[in-house]
C-alpha cells in the first residue's frame, strides 16, 4: 500500500501539491492525469525520494527516513529512457536490475514477452525510440518491485506494442503490484486503469474507474477552468 500523509511539494516558488493525503491499495493500476508542466513527474519523484517534500510517504509501511534501504526496494522508478546508459545493452540493464532488486523474474521470458530478443545485445544508443521504451518497461518487470511508477511509458509505442504493454501492466497488477503511470492518452488510461489521479489546484483528486467520464473531468479541470 502507498500511504501519503500531509504531502506538500514546492519547487522554488511554484507550489505543486499542498497538504495532500490519500492511500492506494495493492492490485491497482492508477492513471496520473494533468497537463504538461503541472508536476506529474515531480510527484512521482517525491514518492521515489528524489525531491524535497514535507509530509510522509509510506510504501508497505516502510518510511524512507527510518529505513531507506527497505523503502527503495519497494519501488522502481526511472524517469525516462534518457536515464538509461547509452553504451550498455538491454541485457546489461536487466541483469543489473535483477541483481540489485534481488528479483526472481526470468529475464529470458521478459525479453520474449516484449519481442526484444533480436536487439538485447545492441547498445542502447543504436536503438529506436520504441525499442528504448521496451528496454525501460522490461526493467520495471524484471525489478519485481511492489510499487511501479512510470512516467509517460507509452511514448514512442506503436499500436501493437501498446497492446503488449497494456497486457503486461494488467498482468503485473494481478501479481499484486501497485502501478501509477502518467499519460496523455486518456482512452488508453480509461481502458486499463482502476482509478484515476488528477492533479488540480495543488490537490490530488482520486476518481474510480467507471464512475465518471474522465474526458469530461479533464475538460472541467484544465480547459474550462483555465478560461
Amino acid at each position: 500500500m502507498i500511504e501519503i500523509n500531509n504531502l506538500t511539494i514546492k519547487i522554488t516558488e511554484t507550489s505543486i501539491l499542498k497538504d495532500v493525503s490519500l492511500s492506494i491499495s495493492e492490485n491497482k493500476i492508477v492513471g496520473l492525469i494533468a497537463p504538461n508542466g503541472t508536476g506529474k513527474t515531480t510527484f512521482l519523484k517525491s514518492i521515489a525520494g528524489l525531491v524535497s517534500k514535507k509530509g510522509k510517504v509510506l510504501l508497505n509501511s516502510c518510511d524512507l527516513i527510518e529505513n531507506r534501504s527497505m523503502y527503495l526496494k519497494q519501488i522502481f522508478f526511472v524517469e525516462s529512457n534518457e536515464n538509461i546508459y547509452s553504451n550498455l545493452t538491454a541485457m546489461d540493464h536487466l541483469e543489473y536490475i535483477k541483481s540489485t532488486w534481488e528479483s526472481a523474474v526470468n529475464i529470458t521470458e521478459v525479453l520474449a514477452s516484449l519481442g526484444m530478443e533480436k536487439y538485447k545485445a545492441i547498445p542502447i544508443k543504436k536503438l529506436s525510440l520504441g525499442m528504448k521504451q521496451h528496454v525501460l518497461i522490461a526493467m520495471y518487470v524484471v525489478s519485481d518491485a511492489p510499487v511501479l511508477l512510470l512516467d509517460e511509458p507509452m511514448n514512442g509505442l506503436d499500436p501493437a506494442s501498446l497492446t503488449i504493454v497494456n497486457n503486461l501492466l494488467v498482468e503485473l497488477k494481478e501479481r499484486g503490484k501497485i502501478i501509477i503511470f502518467s499519460s496523455h492518452n486518456l482512452s488508453n488510461i480509461n481502458e486499463i486503469c482502476d482509478e484515476f489521479l488528477f492533479m488540480h489546484n495543488e490537490k490530488l483528486v482520486l476518481v474510480k474507474a467507471n464512475t465518471h467520464n474522465i474526458q469530461e473531468i479533464y475538460d472541467e479541470f484544465y480547459i474550462k477552468g483555465a478560461q
